[in-house]
């Protein structure tokens, strides 16, 4: 019977590819001097091998955040709660200058998103006039019906 399946850090992995990569060593020698399976470690070369250039998204996990991480999203998330005025004092600026970054940053947030979505401000929130003016018509006369003394 197996025992309990282990976990390795994503530094150990990319640290165990390194050293059949870089090195000159066998699958066979590496997997037999850290205790792990060859084709477990031929598993994560051809991992490694298959990103590329860029390793940033090798070994992500499959929901386990490292703690820091997870320290990471929890403090991202204690910023945005932040008011102007705390914010402000923990950057030791003006509640005025704070605000000016935020609108700055919204604008060019927008402006990259439309971009992205090959849009523009005016055709991602057109105004459908006929539309709506049967829309509101319908709904004053509902609350008329429902409520006489709006006349």
């Amino acid at each position: 019977m197996g025992g309990k399946r282990r976990s390795f850090t994503r530094e150990f992995k990319l640290e165990a590819v390194r050293l059949v990569t870089e090195g000159r060593q066998s699958v066979a020698e590496v997997s037999l001097k850290l205790g792990i399976r060859p084709d477990m470690l031929r598993a994560w070369k051809r991992e490694v091998g298959g990103a590329g250039d860029s390793l940033k998204d090798v070994f992500r996990g499959h929901g386990k955040v490292p703690s820091q991480e997870a320290e990471l999203r929890r403090l991202r998330r204690e910023v945005e709660r932040l008011s102007t005025a705390e914010t402000a004092e923990c950057l030791e600026i003006s509640e005025e200058n704070v605000k000016t970054r935020l609108h700055r940053a919204r604008a060019l947030l927008q402006r990259e998103l439309f971009s992205l979505a090959g849009a523009n401000g005016n055709e991602a929130f057109q105004f459908l006039g006929t539309r709506c003016d049967r829309i509101v018509a319908r709904v004053l006369e509902r609350i008329r019906r429902f409520s006489p003394e709006c006349d």
